[in-house]
């Protein structure tokens, strides 16, 4: 199967695909992955206790969720409107959560360009908060597992973030602080690019 369009399409959810391939190519994707449950758009099993291993993913028509693919177990009709209410209540607050960590990524960059450190802690202050807000995102929604595009580019800003915090720190010395930080960025990355090369298990460079 040939590929139109780059990774970073790749890891989007189906109906982000399809819209890229119409707008641009003109035709529908009719590919195995188009055509299957959606696994960019993961769910916690929903057996009771949730199995450890189980995922459960939007249907490839993106109106229902798939059984869980460990175990099987599928949500009622109940569940399912609850979970894609969750994931509507995530989609609307991602992008806030993932801009504000950007900019706040940005402010500290120009802090430590300038080497100012004045501009460096208030930056500062507003970093930690754009963190907690992607946390508070990411948390905010039970039943959306870890694993979904929306959680996974939530972490990737927190991480970006918390590296740069990282980086700060060190430049004043603040080195347990630093290391601490650095720790927690590389570990929200790892999580973040484990979840995508799961859902799109293709070799990579």
């Amino acid at each position: 199967t040939s590929s139109y369009v780059d990774e970073e399409t790749l890891t989007s959810p189906c109906s982000a695909r399809q819209g890229r391939l119409l707008g641009r190519w003109q035709f529908h994707c009719g590919c195995p992955r188009c055509s299957s449950p959606d696994t960019m758009r993961a769910f916690r099993c929903p057996a009771k206790p949730p199995c450890r291993k189980g995922l459960a993913f939007a249907s490839a028509d993106g109106k229902s969720v798939a059984p869980c693919c460990n175990c099987g177990a599928f949500m009622s009709a109940e569940e399912v409107a609850e979970t894609l209410k969750a994931e509507a209540t995530l989609q609307e607050e991602s992008p806030q959560a993932v801009r504000e960590a950007r900019i706040a990524a940005g402010s500290i960059q120009a802090a430590l360009e300038s080497r100012n450190g004045e501009a460096f802690e208030k930056a500062t202050q507003a970093a930690l908060k754009a963190v907690g807000r992607c946390s508070a995102a990411a948390a905010a929604s039970p039943r959306v597992h870890p694993h979904h595009h929306l959680v996974s580019g939530i972490a990737k800003a927190a991480s970006s973030l918390r590296a740069l915090l990282g980086d700060g720190l060190a430049a004043g010395k603040r080195d347990d602080l630093a290391k601490d930080m650095w720790g927690r960025a590389a570990s929200e990355l790892q999580e973040a690019i484990s979840a995508e090369h799961a859902a799109l298990p293709v070799p990579r460079d």
